[in-house]
């Protein structure tokens, strides 16, 4: 059952309509104003750092001293986003699950190639290891909606490149299918308080139709190979459009032999866990800390 503080919190969320009259510099500039002001969990640090060409942040308890690390790649649909929108939410993240936390500042479209932010996820990852020699096993990649979308398709291009390979990845409502063909596009499509396939299709139209193959797998990795592919955890809300995503990835991962962790928040939105006061977020974080030390999720 969805908490009380979920109820209320739902019950003040805006679903998201198109307005041409903002531009897109607007709106990203809009979201980083606003979460430049939102303070990092208590004890948490930042530095930045350019790695292989992209800024990234690291985020880390002062107390951590191994070298255990979480690559994380922010969401906003490769189009807003970055890591100043998301470093809040992250460095809580990082409190909870007691490992560093390095947030990759990828390239955003239309400015960049379509398949820039995988790149850029792939060349960050190879450098911390050949040039700061982190061991893979002490390495996971995840990512929120988009973000984790484009950290899939790194993992998919990585294994292609014959690279090790991280000990897992974990997804927070991953928007892996640019073409929109989930179920719950539509069959959740009035109970998301966030997101529509409206404004999902002008999105769609706006920056990917006609331009790419919409099921190309460096931007819309479920339908790549997704065998010898690293432990999966998948976490989607229930009332999410995106959430057919997950639950097809979960699907096909166990269908080429992989292991995919599947947990679906009932009632909940689209990354629901920004909202890090609620405790579905403090439950999921305490699953995600779980799988990182045991891989094993709890209920």
């Amino acid at each position: 059952m969805i908490s009380k503080q979920a109820q209320i919190a739902k019950s003040k969320l805006v679903k998201e309509v198109i307005d041409p009259s903002v531009s897109l510099a607007e709106e990203r500039s809009g979201w980083d104003d606003y979460a430049s002001t939102l303070p990092l969990a208590q004890g948490v640090k930042s530095q930045a750092e350019n790695i292989a060409g992209v800024e990234c942040l690291w985020l880390y308890d002062e107390q951590i001293v191994d070298d255990k690390l979480l690559v994380y790649a922010h969401g906003g649909g490769l189009v807003v986003g970055s890591i100043t929108t998301h470093r809040a939410f992250v460095s809580f993240l990082a409190k909870a699950i007691g490992r560093k936390i390095l947030m990759v500042g990828y390239g955003l479209l239309p400015e960049h190639d379509f398949s820039k932010p995988m790149a850029d996820i792939t060349d960050v990852y190879s450098a911390l290891i050949d040039d700061k020699h982190f061991d893979p096993k002490q390495i996971y990649i995840a990512g929120d909606s988009s973000g984790a979308g484009a950290a899939l398709s790194s993992l998919v291009h990585l294994r292609d490149l014959g690279r090790k390979l991280p000990s897992g990845f974990i997804a927070l409502s991953g928007a892996f299918d640019v073409s929109l063909q989930g179920v719950t596009m539509k069959t959740n499509d009035h109970n998301d308080p966030v997101l529509s396939l409206n404004v999902l299709r002008h999105w769609q139209k706006q920056y990917f139709e006609g331009k790419i193959d919409l099921n190309h797998p460096h931007i819309s990795p479920l339908f790549s190979s997704l065998d010898n592919l690293p432990e999966m955890f998948l976490i989607a809300g229930g009332d999410e459009v995106w959430l057919d995503d997950s639950v097809r990835l979960a699907r096909l991962v166990r269908q080429s032999g992989g292991t995919a962790h599947l947990k679906i928040f009932d009632k909940m939105w689209h990354v629901f866990q920004m909202d890090t006061a609620l405790p579905e977020s403090h439950l999921n974080m305490k699953q995600i800390k779980s799988f990182l030390d045991n891989g094993i999720v709890e209920s």
